[in-house]
């Protein structure tokens, strides 16, 4: 019998199980929050793209990275200061395809470790700040006192964006926005973007059984991993840090190969950006995955590859 919901739903962590043919047996609910499939907490707005003169917010906490930002994307706010290159912080306010109205912004170079900005401003009626606590990896966003909080290990692209029209935020930025395409650059070129309904998820991100593991799961390294594991033994095990949809987890995946439907790969997921002794300050891996990633960052499904004794001290999480 194959393993079912119900046990799924007992595991700590995020759980997929993959079958023998690549495409997914089980999964349990946490695997849907994990990976951003569904929403933990209560905002959401409905689906729609950025039109022209909504309000945009911008809090990045380096320019190019994980965010599908140009710097060409920048002039559609009217920002087209030369100063500003790839790998910036910036913090950033500005109408969206208006030239007639002024941009308010800031940006810091050279991306380092613990550094913090804030820019606070009164916008067309609006309240706003935007602030980078790096050494808190944490990116926030507020209006009118509305919090729009992400937290991050290696680099996020945070945006809020406010209706030209009703005045009410109709956009933010939400963990798995790499799974539902909703980088900042895809967004201010026209794509638009899905509905967050708390405590649901779109049909085309969820882990749903009987589809393509490499649909749900995307990264190469990871795939790799998976079909490896394939031709191995009942009981080989594989763990590392993986980067799936340009966000890092740390996998176990252990082979189950005992001729019964329940043979395939079981993987069992954290996310790294949970856990707040990585997260806290000073923390050496932060330190040396930061470093490896500013030479790779924009290669999607490339794995972060740590030393054993870092590696370990996750796995004691």
């Amino acid at each position: 019998m194959e393993i079912g919901t119900a046990i799924a739903n007992c595991f700590k962590c995020g759980f997929v199980m993959v079958r023998e043919d690549g495409t997914i047996g089980a999964y349990n609910d946490m695997a849907k929050d994990v990976t951003g499939a569904v929403l933990n907490f209560g905002m959401g707005h409905p689906e729609g793209k950025i039109c022209k003169d909504d309000i945009v917010i911008i809090a990045d906490n380096e320019l190019g990275n994980d965010d599908g930002l140009t710097l060409d994307d920048l002039k559609l706010l009217n920002i087209s200061d030369t100063s500003i290159k790839e790998g910036d912080t910036l913090l950033a306010v500005g109408v969206y395809k208006n030239d007639k109205i002024q941009p308010i912004y800031k940006y810091g170079k050279n991306y380092s470790y613990g550094r913090e900005m804030r820019l606070s401003v009164r916008y067309l009626g609006f309240s706003i700040t935007a602030d980078v606590d790096s050494g808190k990896r944490n990116l926030r966003i507020s209006v009118d006192g509305s919090k729009y909080s992400m937290n991050y290990l290696v680099a996020v692209g945070h945006m809020v964006v406010i209706d030209g029209n009703t005045g009410q935020v109709k956009f933010f930025q939400a963990k798995g926005y790499g799974i539902r395409g909703e980088e900042i650059g895809k967004l201010l070129r026209g794509k638009s973007y899905m509905a967050k309904n708390p405590g649901k998820g779109r049909g085309d991100m969820m882990p749903t059984i009987g589809r393509p593991v490499a649909e749900v799961l995307n990264g190469k390294e990871f795939l790799d991993a998976v079909k490896k594991l394939m031709t191995g033994e009942h009981g080989q095990t594989t763990e590392d840090l993986f980067m799936l949809y340009k966000r890092m987890f740390y996998c176990r995946l252990v082979r189950i190969k005992t001729g019964e439907p329940s043979d395939g790969v079981y993987v069992f997921i954290q996310d790294i950006e949970m856990m707040e002794s990585i997260i806290s300050s000073g923390n050496i891996l932060i330190k040396e995955i930061e470093q490896i990633n500013k030479k790779a960052y924009c290669l999607t499904g490339v794995k972060i590859v740590i030393s054993s004794v870092h590696l370990s001290a996750i796995r004691r999480k």
